[in-house]
């Protein structure tokens, strides 16, 4: 849900069927004429059952059945943009 400059009126996505797996990605690094950076914040994500029943319309609220989702891996970038590692967290049983 967002609201528009232009037009001046609110805008709202439904979902109409959820996906099997889920994948977020936060743009990290931001790039102008003169250097790339980096953007440190820490996200905050619950680990288990993130419940998108709301994000649903209704007709599809009334057909899913398991609308929630827990995460089972993160990947992190150590050390400066122009250089560094990535880690991988997978969950396994």
């Amino acid at each position: 849900e967002y609201k528009t400059y232009k037009e001046n009126f609110l805008k709202r996505f439904q979902l109409t069927k959820l996906p099997p797996y889920l994948i977020f990605c936060i743009k990290r690094f931001t790039k102008n004429n003169f250097f790339v950076e980096k953007n440190p914040t820490i996200v905050n994500f619950p680990i288990t059952n993130v419940d998108l029943r709301e994000y649903l319309t209704e007709e599809a609220q009334a057909t899913e059945k398991v609308t929630t989702y827990d995460l089972v891996a993160n990947i992190v970038h150590d050390g400066k943009p122009t250089e560094g590692s990535y880690r991988i967290h997978v969950l396994h049983h």
